[in-house]
């Protein structure tokens, strides 16, 4: 039994040992064909997709291009349905005819001689002549008191916060004048002191004279020497410096010989006046802003009366269209495209009712103001200018502001410049003092002294300083002076540019006052041939736009006008307002 058990041990073992190399291999050659596979698998796959996305592409292309066809078909479709159904609406007459055969209608060849006996215009229909026009809409601003240019300068001089600004700004500027003065006035100072020593410092003669009168003793003396002595021996000590020691010291010093400080002071006082032009030139631009403002507003409170006159017409169109219509004689069409005129006037209305709300509230910006409710009040016109432009360029450059400041600033760089060169001059001073303590003087048997000082005082080498100082002073020289030549081209340029500006204007006003002649007489003669029905509710609203537009260019055109004259003013520096004072 145990020789069969062995022998078949053997016998699985020798199986097993001769199957080994065998497996190996077939394992070996099945996975390179599953990776063969594998690798033509993934390709085949990637092919499938890609022909499935080309297919899916293509069937999505198709779909988008036969919707978009039937889309237009459809379009074309509804609207060639529209269009039979407006035909029908206009072309239909008040009695129902029967259905016949279309025949072409026989038609009369016109000739000159027909054409001049046919009237152009006819009679008005009574229902038409019957209506009466509508009233204007009442504004919403009605109840609002006026408000003229003139109350406008004075809330900008009384409450605008820039000019608020300018006044402290003017007020700092007139203490650059005490400041400089400082320099030639004395200066005085006063000073307390409170010491505390850990001990006393004090000088006894007796220490020193006791031993003296000892040694001399027996010698023959004079008494009255012997006396001193005996005093001085006797005397109690002097304290030179106390536990406390309070002392009190007032000291003044002044520069009474200093060159210097005559160009400073004159550079101080060009300096203010520098400044106050300057401020002049910025009081003067925000007067004007509040000037353009204000005809901002004008502008837009003509823009609402033409807004409500158009108006006033497209109702008027409205009540003649809804006659008509209920008479017979025009499709409902025509109401249709009266109602639009309408509705297209309401929101024009309330378009100029929102830009003149926005032009008001732009002026109470520049008067300091929340709100502000008011009706404009058109000024006179400005006076024409009548002098030449060469007078118009010398007299800006006499009157602007600007150009004043810059000669001032000229003016400093010069003293500047002498400044420096004062420098190389000696200064003189006289200094005082005087010190009381609550201890006497070493010496002295009183509790007080003073001292007074003269000296005269010379910087013999700065280490270039006023040499540097001396150079930069004379580039800053030759820089005022160059901004002097640029602020007098620039003014003859603003002076030419508002000139320029003014000619245009006047140009543009003619030919505006012309447009409206002609729109009004255009769409006058238009609404009588619509009341008669010869003329289209289309052209009747194409004249209004018309003569809308020309009376709005007529309004901008003159504004601009009044704009541009004062602006050339104040490029000429002739520009004036109320003087209030503050």
């Amino acid at each position: 039994m145990k020789r069969m058990r062995l022998f078949l041990w053997m016998f699985f073992v020798a199986v097993i040992l001769w199957g080994r190399p065998a497996m190996a291999e077939d394992s070996t050659t099945r996975s390179q064909k599953d990776r063969t596979q594998t690798r033509f698998g993934k390709q085949a796959k990637r092919e499938i997709h890609r022909k499935k996305r080309t297919t899916r592409a293509k069937q999505q292309r198709y779909n988008k291009r036969r919707a978009d066809r039937d889309r237009t078909h459809s379009k074309a479709r509804w609207s060639k349905r529209q269009l039979r159904r407006r035909l029908a609406l206009i072309l239909k007459k008040p009695t129902q005819t029967p259905k016949t055969r279309r025949t072409r209608p026989f038609q009369i060849k016109p000739t000159p001689a027909i054409l001049a006996q046919t009237p152009t215009t006819s009679a008005a229909p009574k229902e038409v002549t019957a209506i009466k026009k509508p009233p204007l809409r009442p504004r919403t601003d009605a109840s609002d008191p006026e408000l003229d240019l003139t109350k406008v300068y004075e809330m900008v001089r009384k409450d605008n916060l820039d000019l608020k600004i300018l006044r402290e700004r003017m007020v700092q500027a007139e203490l650059i004048r005490y400041k400089t003065w400082a320099i030639l006035k004395p200066q005085v100072s006063a000073q307390g002191i409170y010491v505390r020593n850990q001990v006393e410092a004090a000088f006894s003669t007796g220490s020193s004279f006791g031993p003296l009168l000892k040694l001399f003793d027996g010698f023959p003396i004079p008494a009255e020497t012997k006396k001193q002595l005996e005093e001085m021996a006797n005397a109690p000590p002097t304290i030179i410096t106390p536990i406390d020691q309070l002392i009190f010291q007032l000291q003044a010093n002044w520069q009474f010989f200093n060159l210097r400080a005559i160009p400073i002071l004159e550079a101080a006082y060009l300096s203010v006046d520098q400044i106050a032009e300057s401020l002049k030139q910025a009081r003067r631009e925000i007067m004007f802003a509040a000037t353009r403002a204000y005809y901002s507003v004008l502008l837009t409170d003509g823009l609402v009366d033409i807004a409500r006159q158009t108006l006033q017409n497209a109702e008027e169109r409205l009540q003649i269209a809804q006659a008509r219509y209920l008479a017979g004689v025009t499709p409902s069409l025509t109401v249709t495209r009266a109602e639009l005129d309408v509705v297209s006037a309401q929101q024009q209305l309330i378009q100029s009712e929102t830009g003149l709300r926005n032009t008001k509230l732009a002026l109470a910006l520049l008067l300091n103001q929340r709100d502000m409710r008011f009706r404009p009040k058109r000024p006179a016109p400005p006076p024409d200018m009548t002098d030449g432009l060469d007078t118009w360029m010398s007299q800006a450059k006499q009157l602007r502001e600007e150009v004043k400041a810059a000669r001032f600033a000229v003016q400093v760089a010069e003293k500047n410049v002498t400044e420096v060169w004062l420098r190389y001059i000696p200064t003189i001073a006289l200094a005082t003092s005087l010190r009381v303590g609550n201890f006497r003087a070493f010496g002295t048997d009183q509790n007080a002294t003073w001292s007074i000082t003269l000296s005269a005082s010379l910087n013999l080498y700065e280490g270039g300083a006023r040499y540097a100082a001396l150079q930069e002073n004379e580039s800053k020289l030759r820089e005022a002076r160059l901004n002097l030549a640029k602020t007098h081209r620039q003014v003859e340029n603003e002076v030419s540019t508002s000139l320029l500006a003014v000619k245009n204007a006047q140009a543009s006003i003619e030919t505006a006052r012309q447009q409206v002649v002609l729109a009004e007489r255009s769409y006058n003669l238009t609404e009588e041939r619509y009341k008669t029905g010869v003329a289209t509710p289309l052209e009747v609203s194409d004249a209004n736009n018309t003569l809308n537009s020309a009376r709005i260019n007529l309004l901008r055109e003159t504004l601009s006008l009044e704009v541009a004259t004062l602006s050339l003013k104040r490029a000429i520096g002739s520009f004036t307002f109320p003087q209030f004072k503050d």
